[in-house]
């Protein structure tokens, strides 16, 4: 079927600044904070997760992208090393946004919660649009916002000496 995602999922749920409510300016974190976050869940051995104490990175982008099954956008498919996937689309009912409690058990089902956003997160997508969204919505359901790496897959893809995970 025709699946929404990013900003086209609010489609009947008036504008994208309605529903973030002049939400302050969302944290950036840089590209090369996210390099020293990648490294930083490599050197400790595992992959960032609910029973990590570790930041966790988000890829917000399809499970097929972060696999690197389908890439119809970047030069390079996968996704930066240590990042869990967690679809924005996931978050969503058929396109549209659920409340506020049903996002809160959505996240905290990937193991997102107060304790764990608390530890710096960092959420990604393409090239901004999925995790701007994700962003969103983890502020609809209550939560402290994690950084956006706005730049996301595509910044990174780019250059071609950053490692790649698949």
């Amino acid at each position: 079927g025709d699946v929404a995602t990013g900003i086209g999922c609010l489609r009947g749920r008036g504008t994208f600044e309605a529903f973030v409510g002049g939400a302050p300016a969302m944290a950036v974190a840089t590209i090369d904070e996210v390099s020293a976050l990648s490294a930083e869940i490599a050197a400790s051995g595992n992959a960032s997760g609910p029973a990590s104490t570790i930041p966790l990175l988000v890829d917000a982008r399809t499970a097929d992208r972060f696999h690197g099954q389908s890439e119809p956008v970047d030069r390079r498919a996968g996704h930066i090393p240590g990042a869990v996937s967690i679809p924005v689309i996931d978050l969503l009912d058929d396109g549209r946004v659920p409340p506020s409690e049903v996002v809160r058990e959505r996240l905290a089902a990937h193991g997102l919660t107060d304790d764990t956003i608390a530890a710096e997160a960092v959420i990604y997508s393409g090239s901004g649009v999925d995790s701007a969204l994700f962003i969103a919505l983890m502020e609809h359901a209550g939560l402290p916002a994690a950084r956006h790496f706005v730049g996301g897959w595509s910044q990174w893809a780019l250059d071609r000496s950053r490692p790649v995970g698949l």
